[in-house]
């Protein structure tokens, strides 16, 4: 029994994953840059967030959203948190929020992607990691649920 448990890994950062939805669609990444992580992939924007500084998950979505899409989150709502490993092997404990009104106009600010809109019914096809599809499933079944 003491082996099993000290054999539990704990997660090395926590990170903040956040779909922006608008008219139908989310806003997805497609990854361009081949000396960034998750090269070649579509997939969810996200960051880490910043424990030194105290930041929640909550504050780094409003900070990463501003970084990486240059709009002010105005509204989002708690999806889900949850263990996930990157492609780097690195295991994150993630919150995922779903950004619902926001004010600007989004631009690609960080340039480390293409910004890809996507029907929110159709995102599954763009989406090869499990996490993400889980994540587009919760949004779809709350915005059904508020509409």
């Amino acid at each position: 029994m003491d082996k099993e448990i000290a054999e539990i890994r704990r997660p090395e950062r926590e990170g903040a994953i956040f779909l922006i939805y608008n008219k139908g669609k989310i806003l997805l990444e497609k990854r361009t840059n081949p000396g960034k992580s998750y090269f070649g992939y579509t997939i969810i924007p996200a960051g880490k967030v910043d424990k030194t500084s105290g930041e929640t998950a909550s504050m780094a979505i409003d900070r990463e959203v501003l970084e990486e899409c240059d709009v002010v989150v105005k509204k989002k709502v708690f999806l889900d948190k949850f263990l996930h490993t990157t492609i780097s092997n690195m295991l994150y404990e993630t919150e995922a929020y779903l950004v619902t009104e926001y004010d600007g106009v989004i631009r690609n600010v960080e340039g480390k992607s293409e910004h890809v809109w996507v029907d929110i019914g159709r995102a599954e096809e763009y989406l090869p990691f499990a996490d993400s599809k889980y994540i587009v499933t919760l949004a779809r079944k709350l915005l059904s649920q508020n509409s």
